[in-house]
C-alpha cells in the first residue's frame, strides 16, 4: 500500500512474472486515478530508480497514464516531462 500522497508512480515490470505480478499494482492505482506505469526490465535494471528514469522504456500503463499521453515504448523520462508540463508546480 502506498501511504504517501503521490501524483504518479512508476516501477520496473521485473519481466512481468507469474500471474502478471510485475504489473498487478497498475489497476489498483488506476482505481485511485493515479497515473502509473512500468518500465521494461530489459531497458533498466530492477531496483535502480535512476537508471529506470534515465533509460527506462514504458512497457505497461494504466488508463490514467494513457489518458495523459503515456504509451508503451515511450521513454519514462519523456513521459515524466509530459506530466510535469501538464501539471505545473503549485510552488508559485
Amino acid at each position: 500500500m502506498i501511504k504517501t500522497d503521490l501524483y504518479a508512480a512508476f516501477f520496473n515490470d521485473a519481466g512481468v512474472g507469474k500471474e502478471q505480478a510485475g504489473i498487478a499494482r497498475l489497476a489498483d492505482l488506476d482505481n485511485r486515478a493515479m497515473p502509473a506505469g512500468t518500465v521494461s526490465a530489459a531497458s533498466a535494471p530492477i531496483g535502480n530508480s535512476r537508471a529506470e528514469y534515465e533509460f527506462g522504456v514504458l512497457s505497461h500503463l494504466n488508463e490514467s497514464a494513457s489518458r495523459l499521453g503515456g504509451k508503451a515504448g515511450m521513454k519514462l523520462k519523456d513521459f515524466v516531462a509530459t506530466l510535469i508540463a501538464a501539471f505545473p508546480s503549485e510552488r508559485g
